[in-house]
């Protein structure tokens, strides 16, 4: 059982993530994501953040996206076309990066994107009464994924 942890401090602290088994992580620009061919994460200089909650709030998202990649727990939903699999991998690292934050102690508040993924999420749980579980075990998994990571670095 993992242990309830301080949040860590410093813009340093995404490249426990990134950096393993080949992902690259990069700094700048103006907005967070993952790139899903070319397997890195792009995260905004940390002082451009509100807080460093949210800071490692939306580093936990995007690295919840970099847990999925084929090399890792390939889940199918971040490689898809489909507007319905993006909106349910969105969930997905929504849901991830809660959990990390549980265990690790950052706070996940509400993001002005979540409301146009919203539509979708109903749907998908309207559809399918067990995607909201699916997500949820998904979400875990990355999140198991990422945490025994970050023990394994001594983090």
């Amino acid at each position: 059982m993992l242990g309830i942890r301080r949040p860590f401090r410093g813009p340093d602290y995404h490249s426990l993530w990134a950096t393993q088994r080949g992902a690259d992580h990069r700094v700048g620009g103006s907005q967070a994501f993952y790139h899903t061919r070319d397997d890195y994460i792009q995260m905004p200089p940390f002082k451009v953040f509100h807080s460093a909650d949210d800071y490692y709030a939306t580093l936990a998202h995007e690295a919840v996206h970099l847990a999925g990649h084929e090399s890792r727990l390939n889940r199918k939903t971040l490689i898809s076309t489909s507007r319905a699999d993006y909106a349910r991998d969105e969930l997905v690292a929504e849901l991830g990066a809660c959990f990390i934050g549980a265990i690790v102690g950052f706070k996940v508040e509400e993001r002005e994107d979540h409301a146009a993924y919203l539509e979708h999420w109903l749907t998908a749980l309207r559809n399918d009464k067990r995607a909201i579980f699916e997500a949820a075990r998904e979400a875990q998994n990355a999140a198991d994924y990422l945490l025994a990571m970050m023990l394994d670095q001594g983090g």
